[in-house]
């Protein structure tokens, strides 16, 4: 077993339902019938994996680009418990393990 921070996700957009207040968003998942409310990196983190793949690593370092905050392990950490939480919901999909680059 990992810790998935190799492994990358990914969501499909098809299956989602947004609104936006503010800085809340609400989420319908089609597939469960479910509705999710989520906080605005939670929401940022599902819109990214529903244009591409991203692991722990590689979304971590795009949310702290966007965001402006600076990246540490704590940073990292936290993603990839949103990422794990996400894929126990149904909301993003573990695709593969991957190998390091070359």
């Amino acid at each position: 077993m990992t810790d998935g921070t190799a492994s990358a996700y990914i969501a499909r957009r098809s299956d989602f339902c947004w609104e936006e207040w503010d800085d809340r968003y609400v989420l319908f998942y089609v597939p469960s019938q479910k509705t999710h409310y989520l906080n605005q990196t939670s929401a940022i983190a599902l819109q990214r994996l529903a244009e591409s793949p991203y692991t722990a690593k590689t979304l971590a370092d795009a949310l702290s680009e966007e965001s402006g905050e600076p990246l540490d392990e704590g940073l990292r950490g936290s993603i990839a418990q949103l990422l794990q939480h996400l894929e126990t919901q149904g909301l993003v999909v573990r695709i593969t393990d991957l190998e390091p680059g070359p």
